[in-house]
Order: structure tokens, then C-alpha cells, then sequence
């Protein structure tokens, strides 16, 4: 017998609950994942370099990532 499919996993009622209304200015939604500080400043240099780039692909970014978080976890 199938389960019942969980309310809470279809797209709609996830687009519900994160419908909060109006809220404060310096309000912060921890379920959104949101930083109100916004990136630091070494993220916000780092975009701004590679976006200069977007017009191509850039596939050996994936590659030195793969190999930078390889060496960061041994």
C-alpha cells in the first residue's frame, strides 16, 4: 500500500508556510535560511570577480571546487 504523501512536502503548502505576512523590517527568518548582514566582504569580492566572468562557462570552477572541499575533508 502507497503512504500518504505528506502535506507539508507539496510545493503549495510549502509556498504557504512561507508566506509570513507583513513582518518587522529587522525581522529574520531562520526557516528561510536569510542572513540579514548579507554576505561578508570577502563572499560580496569573490562574486564580484566571478561575475565579470558569467558570460562563459566556467566548467573548471566545478572542478577546483570538487578539489578544494577533497583537501579540506582529507
Amino acid at each position: 500500500m502507497r503512504q500518504p504523501r505528506s502535506p507539508f512536502t507539496t510545493k503549495p503548502a510549502l509556498a504557504q508556510l512561507s508566506d509570513l505576512g507583513q513582518l518587522p523590517p529587522d525581522a529574520v527568518k531562520l526557516n528561510a535560511n536569510e542572513n540579514p548582514m548579507g554576505p561578508c566582504p570577502e563572499a560580496a569580492e569573490a562574486i564580484h570577480r566571478v561575475v565579470q566572468q558569467c558570460g562563459r562557462y566556467m566548467y573548471d570552477e566545478g572542478a577546483k571546487m570538487a578539489q578544494t572541499l577533497a583537501e579540506q575533508m582529507g
